[in-house]
């Protein structure tokens, strides 16, 4: 599965809900041209509530150490001017282990929310990432109303 898949996930369980999302695609390379070609500021840009909310998506496939260093320069400096701007950044880390039979374990797929404006204060290893709030995924949609509620409350 690739990152991609959960992008679209989110941007259609976003849309189920009645709010807005766009997710922005990556421009083509052709091999053998060179050309500028401008970076993404994030994965998907919504409207919630009436507040922007940019979201960068990463997918993980075991219970791994997230960082900082999984994310480019761009993505970083997008997801802060859009918090100092106003609106709401967050990454969104899709973990998807498959089912391992021997070990009785189910497969998994569950959505992990970081707010952006408290990513300095939230320390993400193998051991939180298990520990954190999740959203569980089913039939590719996840339900983000209760989240998004929640955000459009602290208005």
């Amino acid at each position: 599965m690739k990152e991609a898949t959960s992008s679209t996930e989110i941007v259609n369980s976003i849309l189920d809900a009645g709010w807005f999302a766009h997710k922005l695609t990556d421009t083509p390379r052709v091999p053998g041209m060179l050309r500028f070609i401008p970076p993404k500021p994030c994965d998907i840009l919504s409207c919630i509530h009436g507040m922007m909310v940019g979201i960068e998506t990463k997918q993980i496939k075991k219970w791994q150490g997230f960082a900082l260093r999984f994310l480019r320069e761009n993505q970083i400096e997008a997801l802060t001017k859009i918090n100092k701007a106003g609106g709401h950044a967050f990454i969104f880390l899709n973990v998807r282990i498959p089912p391992d039979k021997e070990a009785n374990q189910k497969r998994e797929n569950r959505l992990i929310i970081i707010d952006w404006s408290t990513w300095d204060r939230l320390p993400i290893n193998i051991i939180k990432i298990k520990d954190v709030q999740y959203v569980t995924g089913k039939n590719g949609r996840f339900d983000l109303t209760a989240f998004f509620n929640h955000i459009g409350e602290k208005r």
